[in-house]
């Protein structure tokens, strides 16, 4: 909670500078900000550090003058070494590689569980050669097309998800976050996702469409050359703590399906063309026979 009188208190004009600093679990160094503070109303602006072999700069504002203080932030995060910094935070490396981050966020109320209900703003990050944790994609893929095609399910791999570059957008409007843009890249797959978050239940619901581009080696491996150049749809539900995946393979079946189709059709259209060129052969033969006839000396 803040502390709303203390920081109603505070009469300040000045700079702050800090050699190191843990707050929330995170290592920042090389610390400056200057700080103003009068009436209720205070600006942290502004705010420079050294992060994860990265930098951040920032501006904070923080409004006390009535009971539901009003925060806003804009901030920027660049060359952020991103697995080291969620361990130190969140006790997990849910996502590693060099993270860059700009967000302009707003919201109100003392304590967490408001923040989150009022956050409000929007966002843009990237990642560049990274992984992310708790899901094997080509994996996920690899196992379901053995299941369909009624083979052995393939060897267990590590549960993660290289990718060379992650990128996108967000909006957030009273705590649920947005995303309609995230794209990934990777030697193997290419993913495009879209959907929902909600912060304050820590609710998950999102769609991640993955096409295979390479298929002859690495995590995705052989078993998957049949399914290049399709796209499909992984759904993500459930919460922060325990989400779940839906892999749905309906375009692979209708793909099978006509593929079935078109090789039916053509193995129809050289029987008929085989039955066709006998026929003209025939045909030939007997008009050759009654010519012949016709014109015997």
């Amino acid at each position: 909670q803040l502390p709303l009188e203390a920081l109603r208190a505070l009469n300040v004009d000045g700079n702050i500078s800090l050699g190191k600093l843990k707050i929330a679990g995170a290592h920042l160094s090389d610390i400056s900000l200057g700080t103003t503070a009068k009436g209720g109303q205070i600006n942290l602006k502004p705010i420079k550090a050294n992060l994860y072999k990265g930098s951040y700069k920032g501006n904070i504002s923080i409004d006390v003058r009535t009971d539901k203080p009003k925060l806003t932030f804009i901030e920027t995060l660049a060359g952020v070494n991103a697995g080291p910094l969620l361990k130190d935070v969140l006790g997990k490396e849910l996502v590693s590689g060099t993270a860059n981050v700009t967000a302009q966020l707003t919201a109100a109320g003392t304590g967490i569980t408001a923040i989150k209900k009022t956050l409000n703003g929007k966002a843009k990050f990237s990642f560049k050669d990274g992984v992310v944790k708790g899901v094997n994609i080509g994996q996920m893929i690899r196992e379901a097309n053995a299941k369909l095609n009624k083979k052995p399910a393939p060897p267990k791999a590590n549960n993660e998800t290289d990718f060379a570059e992650m990128s996108g957008s967000i909006n957030v409007t009273n705590g649920i976050v947005r995303n309609n843009d995230l794209s990934v890249k990777s030697p193997l797959l290419r993913i495009h996702g879209k959907g929902s978050v909600d912060l304050p239940k820590e609710s998950i619901n999102y769609l991640v469409n993955t096409s295979i581009v390479k298929s002859n080696e690495g995590q995705t491996g052989k078993e998957l050359e049949e399914l290049k150049s399709l796209t499909i749809p992984i759904k993500v539900t459930g919460t922060f703590e325990n989400p779940k995946y839906g892999l749905d393979l309906g375009p692979v079946v209708q793909a099978k399906a006509r593929e079935a189709v078109e090789k039916k059709k053509e193995q129809i259209k050289k029987e008929v063309e085989k039955k066709i060129k006998a026929e003209e052969q025939n045909i030939k033969k007997k008009v050759e026979d009654e010519l012949k006839k016709l014109f015997k000396f």
